[in-house]
């Protein structure tokens, strides 16, 4: 605590952009969203091309909802400087969100031009790609990113959940498999290894997986939608009537 304090003071006493920057880190490992925003729009009053400050800022921004400010601190940094990769990736995961995957494209295939070894820029654009029903140049990108790194649990991930929509069920799982010895905490790769249990047939290892990634999840709707038809599927009353409840709490949070 005392740390967040010190960046503070020493920011207001000698108004340093990079004490701001410094404090607003610390805020947002502590949870404290709203305050690191008051220190990195702070630390762009002392400095408004401070890239870093910019990009964070966005990020917080748009898990905040506020998506129109997001997308303008992105194009700000990009304005101050096109080759931040970084920004382009960001302002194409907004636009994605937004439902425009020309847009997010064009920003995605940017930011690989200016970093030719950035990983989430190859699995951003596979990921549009493959909302876009473009499989195969998917594929590619993501494995493009698999030789950029080899231990990326999103890269394995999304090869995985390629495999399962090729039928290919093995080779999927086998990818689940390698994103969870890398990050033993992916929810999305619980989850997605649950289905294909599922449709194997194999209902109780489906529901540990779901199980799993609603651990590592605590609000992950669709996760406990599975359960909650996996117990029904199991004959499992009194698991049913709990995910129902927890079903129905979690539409009132998303409603809001």
């Amino acid at each position: 605590m005392e740390s967040v304090y010190t960046e503070i003071v020493k920011a207001l006493l000698f108004e340093i952009p990079s004490q701001f920057h410094s404090a607003a880190l610390i805020l947002i490992e502590e949870g404290r969203a709203d305050e690191a925003i008051e220190c990195y729009e702070k630390a762009l009053q002392l400095d408004p091309k401070y890239l870093k400050a910019l990009n964070n800022l966005g990020v917080l921004y748009k898990r905040q909802g506020r998506m129109r400010e997001a997308k303008n601190v992105y194009l700000k940094a990009i304005k101050h400087d096109p080759s931040f990769s970084e920004a382009h990736n960001n302002l194409g995961n907004l636009l994605q969100l937004e439902n425009d995957l020309k847009g997010a494209e064009e920003c995605f295939r940017q930011a690989i031009f200016l970093n030719t070894n950035y990983v989430d820029a190859y699995n951003s654009l596979g990921a549009v790609l493959q909302a876009k029903g473009d499989i195969e140049s998917a594929y590619i990108y993501y494995k493009k990113a698999l030789v950029i790194d080899k231990k990326n649990e999103v890269t394995l991930n999304n090869l995985g959940n390629i495999q399962s929509i090729l039928g290919k069920k093995v080779a999927a799982l086998n990818y689940f498999r390698r994103a969870l010895k890398y990050f033993p905490t992916m929810s999305e790769a619980y989850y997605n290894r649950g289905n294909i249990f599922r449709e194997q047939g194999k209902l109780n290892r489906a529901r540990l997986n779901y199980m799993k990634a609603v651990k590592f999840t605590s609000e992950f709707f669709d996760a406990y939608k599975k359960l909650y038809e996996v117990s029904v599927e199991l004959g499992r009353k009194d698991d049913v009537k709990k995910y129902r409840v927890k079903l129905l709490a979690l539409r009132k949070i998303r409603s809001k």
